[in-house]
């Protein structure tokens, strides 16, 4: 079965193979004789702008032979289903001087490759392959020796089911008239432009007289950045002293998904995420609105620590 984890941990699977890579091929040169290895690692987000969102690395590496290692660069490509989302090289002089010297990394996230993932996230129900192409570059007598290194792994995200709205009611004349539960969410149609979420509660009705279900009004925001809003219209009618399960489309605009990721990448890996929606209801031809969601909730990432 494939891991479960936060959609924020998928770069790190990646960049936490670099530093290793580097050493096992160092070492598999010096076979027999003491071996180089990294003292230090550490990583940071460089450049984030409107294009790409930099990580950059220093790996600080032991040399313990009398000459330096030839190594002239490190290549990276990160792909998810299949989607390349970035790429990268060491950065000044890759040779490792003795007594030891320090590599530095600059991968640089392509933003606007994000909604071709997350089409792809979707489509494949939450699940994605992620793989890792790594070439480390050698200069050998004067002769360019490239060694390739491939390191997949599988991963899921539970957006929806971690998103979990409370049963609301509306009372009329101190009689709780409308009562809305069982609130369910689940994915719809997904496209480069906009992402479906479906939205289903039970409604039941307390009252003598049939109550018609007339809009459903939502607004969805990721740190102050609307990523989806609009109104419904309905056409079920509750039948008097019964229920009904009422079904309604939000969308998400995936335009803004790279706007969202440089939010948080800015805001020091957090996010704020807001949904609110409600249901317009008509009771014997007066209007009134019930809250269906009034959620909001924080998440953090701590990707560079976790690398």
């Amino acid at each position: 079965m494939a891991k479960v984890i936060n959609i924020f941990e998928i770069l790190k699977y990646g960049m936490r193979w670099l530093p290793l890579i580097v050493v096992i091929v160092i070492a598999t040169l010096s076979a027999g004789c003491a071996q180089p290895k990294v003292q230090s690692v550490e990583m940071s987000w460089g450049e984030v702008n409107d294009e790409y969102t930099e990580i950059v690395s220093s790996i600080e590496v032991n040399n313990p032979y009398p000459i330096s290692i030839p190594l002239s660069d490190v290549e990276v490509e990160i792909f998810m289903n299949g989607v390349l989302m970035g790429h990268g090289n060491a950065v000044g002089d890759t040779t490792i001087s003795p007594p030891s010297d320090t590599l530095k990394l600059s991968i640089k996230l392509l933003n606007d490759r994000l909604v071709d993932w997350w089409v792809s996230h979707i489509e494949n129900g939450e699940e994605t392959v992620m793989k890792i192409k790594t070439s480390l570059i050698f200069s050998i007598f004067g002769y360019k020796l490239s060694i390739p290194i491939e390191n997949s792994n599988t991963f899921q995200t539970t957006f929806l089911s971690s998103i979990s709205p409370e049963g609301m009611s509306l009372s009329i004349g101190g009689i709780k008239a409308i009562e809305v539960k069982d609130a369910k969410l689940r994915w719809g149609d997904v496209d480069r432009s906009r992402t479906q979420i479906i939205v289903s509660a039970v409604v039941k009705n307390n009252l003598p007289v049939p109550i018609p279900v007339k809009f459903m009004e939502y607004e969805i925001t990721m740190n102050g950045i609307r990523m989806g809003e609009g109104r419904v219209v309905s056409d079920t009618v509750i039948k008097p002293m019964k229920q009904d399960t009422v079904e309604f489309v939000m969308e998400i605009d995936n335009t803004k998904i790279p706007d969202w990721w440089v939010s948080h990448v800015k805001n020091g890996e957090k996010t704020t995420v807001s949904i609110k929606a409600k249901v317009g209801l008509d009771v014997q031809g007066k209007e009134y609105s019930v809250d269906l969601y009034t959620y909001s909730y924080d998440f953090t990432t701590d990707l560079l620590t976790s690398m």
